[in-house]
């Protein structure tokens, strides 16, 4: 896999086809066809606040290994559709309805490799088991496997934050409508998308942080310097899509979902193991996801390999050379495995 590719131009992302899901929440997409005939498809699932042009550093890589590449904009960001009612924002829902522009695009019987990060990383977890017949190899990235536990009681993320998980204090200030409020302009989203991204003070403060929050005096008053992992017009690019698209609302309904997921989550079928081949991608020093969440996962893998890259939540940008060629090498691997196994037929 090619690693020292440029990033694709945001141009590349200014007109994206749109389908109709059974959810009937539009989604937009955006496909990426490699000069020669495709050896595969790779779907790729973003996180917050990330937009599909998050993968831009993969995208070139990824063409370069033969696979056409299916990006959507996930449910609640512009210019896919963003309800007010949290149903089409479940994982499980979301899975249906990739499932069914995957079969729209012709995807349905080989099946398709999946890269996610972040809430694309959850997501993929469950694509996986929603969908097993979709998805033939797996690439996720600093998102640990939260397996199902359908006899086990709710856990409300107040308990998780008082408890084990204190570093997920900052997804109570995103489900509380708190962001709404207070971000309104382009002014205002850019800032808060800045701090999101690691903007820090004058000082060396964060503006956002796992376990401390959100420090709206110094977001609001433009006291961040610019993020080091965008340009200024990457992040103008960010913050004008997230203004077009309504503001914060859409993409923070994904925090609102925790009990819904749940109850989703009786109803998968599995035998506590997972059958795809997949990567794991752990960033090293992951303040929301820290490597140690990820221990003793691998119980439930046939086939998991697991590789620490030193960097942020943001290691695919960070560190995207290293990563493509960890991704590349896992997805090769996997194409000649598959092509090897065709040819004893």
């Amino acid at each position: 896999m090619s690693s020292s590719l440029p990033p694709l131009p945001l141009s590349a992302f200014a007109t994206p086809h749109t389908f109709n899901p059974p959810s009937n929440s539009r989604i937009a997409y955006h496909l990426f066809t490699p000069p020669s005939p495709p050896k595969g498809t790779i779907l790729l699932l973003h996180g917050f606040p990330d937009l599909p042009a998050g993968y831009r550093h993969q995208i070139p890589a990824l063409l370069a290994l033969g696979l056409r590449v299916l990006l959507p904009a996930l449910p609640g960001y512009h210019p896919s559709a963003a309800p007010t009612d949290l149903a089409p924002y479940t994982l499980r829902s979301i899975s249906r309805d990739l499932a069914a522009l995957a079969a729209h695009l012709g995807c349905s019987e080989g099946g398709v490799y999946v890269l996610g990060h972040d809430w694309g990383g959850a997501l993929a977890w469950r694509l996986a088991l929603w969908e097993p017949q979709l998805v033939r190899g797996m690439v996720v990235v600093c998102t640990p496997f939260d397996s199902p536990k359908p006899g086990s009681p709710y856990v409300p993320i107040e308990d998780l934050v008082a408890g084990p998980l204190p570093q997920f204090a900052y997804q109570l200030t995103l489900a509380s409508g708190e962001v709404e409020r207070k971000v309104r302009s382009l002014e205002e989203v850019r800032g808060f998308l800045n701090a999101v991204y690691g903007g820090r003070s004058r000082e060396g403060k964060f503006g956002f942080d796992a376990t401390g929050g959100v420090d709206w005096g110094l977001i609001l008053s433009g006291g961040l310097a610019r993020t080091t992992l965008m340009s200024e017009a990457e992040l103008e690019y960010y913050a004008r899509t997230y203004a077009a698209g309504g503001g914060m609302r859409g993409p923070l309904n994904w925090y609102r979902t925790r009990k819904l997921n749940w109850e989703d989550d009786k109803e998968i079928k599995w035998d506590g193991k997972m059958k795809v081949p997949t990567l794991f991608l752990q960033a090293s020093n992951d303040m929301a996801l820290p490597v140690w969440m990820a221990k003793g996962m691998g119980r439930h893998f046939e086939d998991l390999k697991t590789v620490q890259v030193p960097g942020t939540h943001w290691v695919l940008v960070q560190k995207a050379e290293e990563c493509n060629n960890h991704i590349g090498a896992f997805l090769s691997g996997q194409m000649a495995k598959e092509k090897a196994a065709e040819s004893k037929l």
